[in-house]
């Protein structure tokens, strides 16, 4: 049930996302280009983009962070 509502915090890219992200761990995250979250991602210092194609990102948390 905990991860379930966890992605759906995710999904909708909303403000709890971040504290999700950091309790789950992430260091990558491949996210379809209509998630709110990966373009909150995209303008975060501390996420940068490792590839991008027309359907998908591919961001990276940046070391120290």
């Amino acid at each position: 049930e905990a991860i379930g509502e966890d992605y759906q915090v995710l999904l909708a890219g909303g403000r709890g996302s971040r504290s999700v992200m950091e309790r789950r761990g992430f260091t990558m995250a491949l996210l379809p280009l209509d998630w709110p979250l990966g373009q909150i991602l995209e303008r975060d210092p501390d996420w940068q983009v490792v590839y991008r194609d027309p359907r998908a990102v591919l961001l990276a948390r940046k070391a120290g962070t």
